[in-house]
């Protein structure tokens, strides 16, 4: 099983983050590999991606839902794995919060997709998460700006340095 974490520092509070991440179903708008994201119930859905040129598809079931805090999930009818996205509040050394991705699965493919994984998928993999979470960032980020407590932080400026 291949393991990958990220994170994203977002000029958004927690709550505004973690709502946006919510409407997974909105991610093929910008977010480059995702091809699909069909709601299949409450705490289900399912997933298209494309990754070095290759579809994977897979069923998700959220196991654990932290109102602004955290989502876990399950994989199974397809890509085997999962993973936690978590939004921790940066404030007040920085107007927003951090978004941090962890996401592990099984290269496709069984034995053959472990060779795979040597010659390239797991780079392409880690690639395709970096740009997915920078396309969210990004996302956020503008549609945030143009809200009024947006107009607002950017009119305050950073916030002040703590002094140790």
């Amino acid at each position: 099983m291949a393991l990958y974490e990220t994170s994203a520092l977002i000029t958004a509070p927690v709550e505004y983050c973690f709502n946006a991440w919510m409407q997974f179903d909105e991610f093929p708008d910008t977010m480059p590999c995702v091809r699909e994201v069909r709601r299949t119930g409450e705490q289900t859905s399912h997933w298209r991606v494309v990754v070095v040129g290759r579809e994977a598809q897979w069923d998700a079931k959220i196991i654990s839902l932290v109102p602004n805090r955290s989502i876990t999930w399950k994989t199974h009818n397809g890509l085997s794995g999962g993973g936690t996205v978590a939004f921790y509040d940066t404030r007040p050394d920085f107007n927003g919060c951090r978004v941090a991705v962890l996401i592990e699965y099984n290269p496709p493919y069984g034995l053959l997709g472990d060779l795979v994984d040597i010659c390239g998928f797991e780079a392409a993999f880690r690639r395709a998460v970096l740009e997915s979470l920078a396309a969210f960032k990004q996302r956020v980020e503008t549609s945030f700006a143009a809200t009024a407590e947006g107009r607002e932080l950017a009119a305050a400026g950073p916030p002040a340095r703590r002094r140790h």
